[in-house]
């Protein structure tokens, strides 16, 4: 699952940063995924909105969903399947339709 892992930074190469995205991806589509090697660490763009050279990119890190084989969650006296709720992280599933997000 991609997660934002925005870098923090305030200042740079944002023209060289964005030669290199347009380089690797000068077309993109909506949802994409370029990654780029800084040093020794990998760093991955997603595509937020595709318009050729003017998309915009979201900076992220692919992170591990751990799945539980027939995990099931009390809710309000129901059961709820791992398929019918939302993870929230660390194991944590809730119930959909109580999702606000």
């Amino acid at each position: 699952m991609w997660v934002l892992d925005p870098s923090g930074y305030k200042d740079g190469d944002l023209e060289g940063w964005r030669k290199m995205i347009l380089s690797k991806s000068p077309n993109p589509e909506k949802g994409e995924i370029v990654s780029h090697q800084y040093g020794s660490k990998d760093v991955h763009y997603r595509c937020k909105s595709a318009d050729g050279s003017n998309s915009c990119w979201e900076r992220v890190n692919n992170v591990e969903v751990p799945k539980n084989e027939g995990f099931v969650v009390e809710y309000d006296g129901a059961a709820i399947e791992e398929d019918q709720g939302v993870y929230l992280g660390d194991g944590v599933y809730i119930n959909a339709s109580e999702a606000w997000f």
